[in-house]
Protein backbone atom coordinates (compact mmCIF):
# COMPACT_ATOMS: atom_id res chain seq x y z
CA UNK A 1 0.00 0.00 0.00
CA UNK A 2 1.52 3.34 -0.99
CA UNK A 3 2.19 5.66 1.92
CA UNK A 4 1.67 8.86 -0.05
CA UNK A 5 -2.10 8.37 -0.37
CA UNK A 6 -4.37 10.77 1.57
CA UNK A 7 -5.19 9.73 5.11
CA UNK A 8 -8.79 8.72 5.87
CA UNK A 9 -10.86 11.11 8.03
CA UNK A 10 -10.68 8.91 11.15
CA UNK A 11 -6.91 8.60 10.78
CA UNK A 12 -6.55 12.38 10.46
CA UNK A 13 -8.67 12.87 13.60
CA UNK A 14 -6.47 10.47 15.56
CA UNK A 15 -3.25 11.99 14.24
CA UNK A 16 -4.56 15.41 15.25
CA UNK A 17 -5.27 14.11 18.77
CA UNK A 18 -1.63 13.08 19.33
CA UNK A 19 0.52 15.43 21.41
CA UNK A 20 4.23 15.46 22.21
CA UNK A 21 3.50 13.44 25.35
CA UNK A 22 2.96 9.72 24.83
CA UNK A 23 -0.71 8.85 25.42
CA UNK A 24 -2.74 5.65 25.74
CA UNK A 25 -5.25 4.65 23.05
CA UNK A 26 -8.13 5.48 25.41
CA UNK A 27 -6.84 9.00 26.00
CA UNK A 28 -6.23 9.54 22.29
CA UNK A 29 -9.76 8.31 21.53
CA UNK A 30 -11.26 10.81 23.98
CA UNK A 31 -9.24 13.67 22.46
CA UNK A 32 -10.32 12.64 18.96
CA UNK A 33 -13.97 12.45 19.99
CA UNK A 34 -14.45 8.82 18.99
CA UNK A 35 -17.79 7.79 20.57
CA UNK A 36 -17.69 4.02 20.62
CA UNK A 37 -17.18 1.32 23.21
CA UNK A 38 -14.28 -0.19 21.26
CA UNK A 39 -12.59 3.15 20.65
CA UNK A 40 -9.28 2.18 22.29
CA UNK A 41 -8.95 -0.81 19.93
CA UNK A 42 -9.77 1.38 16.93
CA UNK A 43 -7.21 3.96 18.00
CA UNK A 44 -4.56 1.30 18.57
CA UNK A 45 -5.07 -0.06 15.04
CA UNK A 46 -4.90 3.40 13.49
CA UNK A 47 -1.85 4.37 15.56
CA UNK A 48 -0.07 1.21 14.36
CA UNK A 49 -0.79 2.32 10.79
CA UNK A 50 0.48 5.82 11.57
CA UNK A 51 3.62 4.25 13.04
CA UNK A 52 4.14 2.24 9.85
CA UNK A 53 3.74 5.44 7.81
CA UNK A 54 6.37 7.15 9.96
CA UNK A 55 3.87 9.67 11.37
CA UNK A 56 3.74 8.37 14.97
CA UNK A 57 6.02 6.56 17.39
CA UNK A 58 5.20 4.04 20.12
CA UNK A 59 6.49 3.68 23.66
CA UNK A 60 5.72 1.39 26.55
CA UNK A 61 5.11 -2.34 26.79
CA UNK A 62 3.34 -4.20 24.01
CA UNK A 63 0.19 -4.75 26.11
CA UNK A 64 -0.01 -1.04 27.10
CA UNK A 65 1.31 0.95 24.15
CA UNK A 66 1.38 4.73 24.10
CA UNK A 67 1.80 6.91 21.02
CA UNK A 68 2.81 10.42 20.03
CA UNK A 69 3.51 12.05 16.68
CA UNK A 70 6.99 11.76 15.23
CA UNK A 71 8.96 14.99 15.22
CA UNK A 72 9.95 14.43 11.62
CA UNK A 73 8.17 11.91 9.40
CA UNK A 74 10.56 9.29 8.08
CA UNK A 75 10.47 7.35 4.85
CA UNK A 76 9.00 3.83 5.25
Amino acid sequence: MPHDSPLPVLTRKILGALTQDFASPGTIALRAGIPTIRRAQIVALVCKELEQRGLAERSGPKHQPRWRPRDEPREP
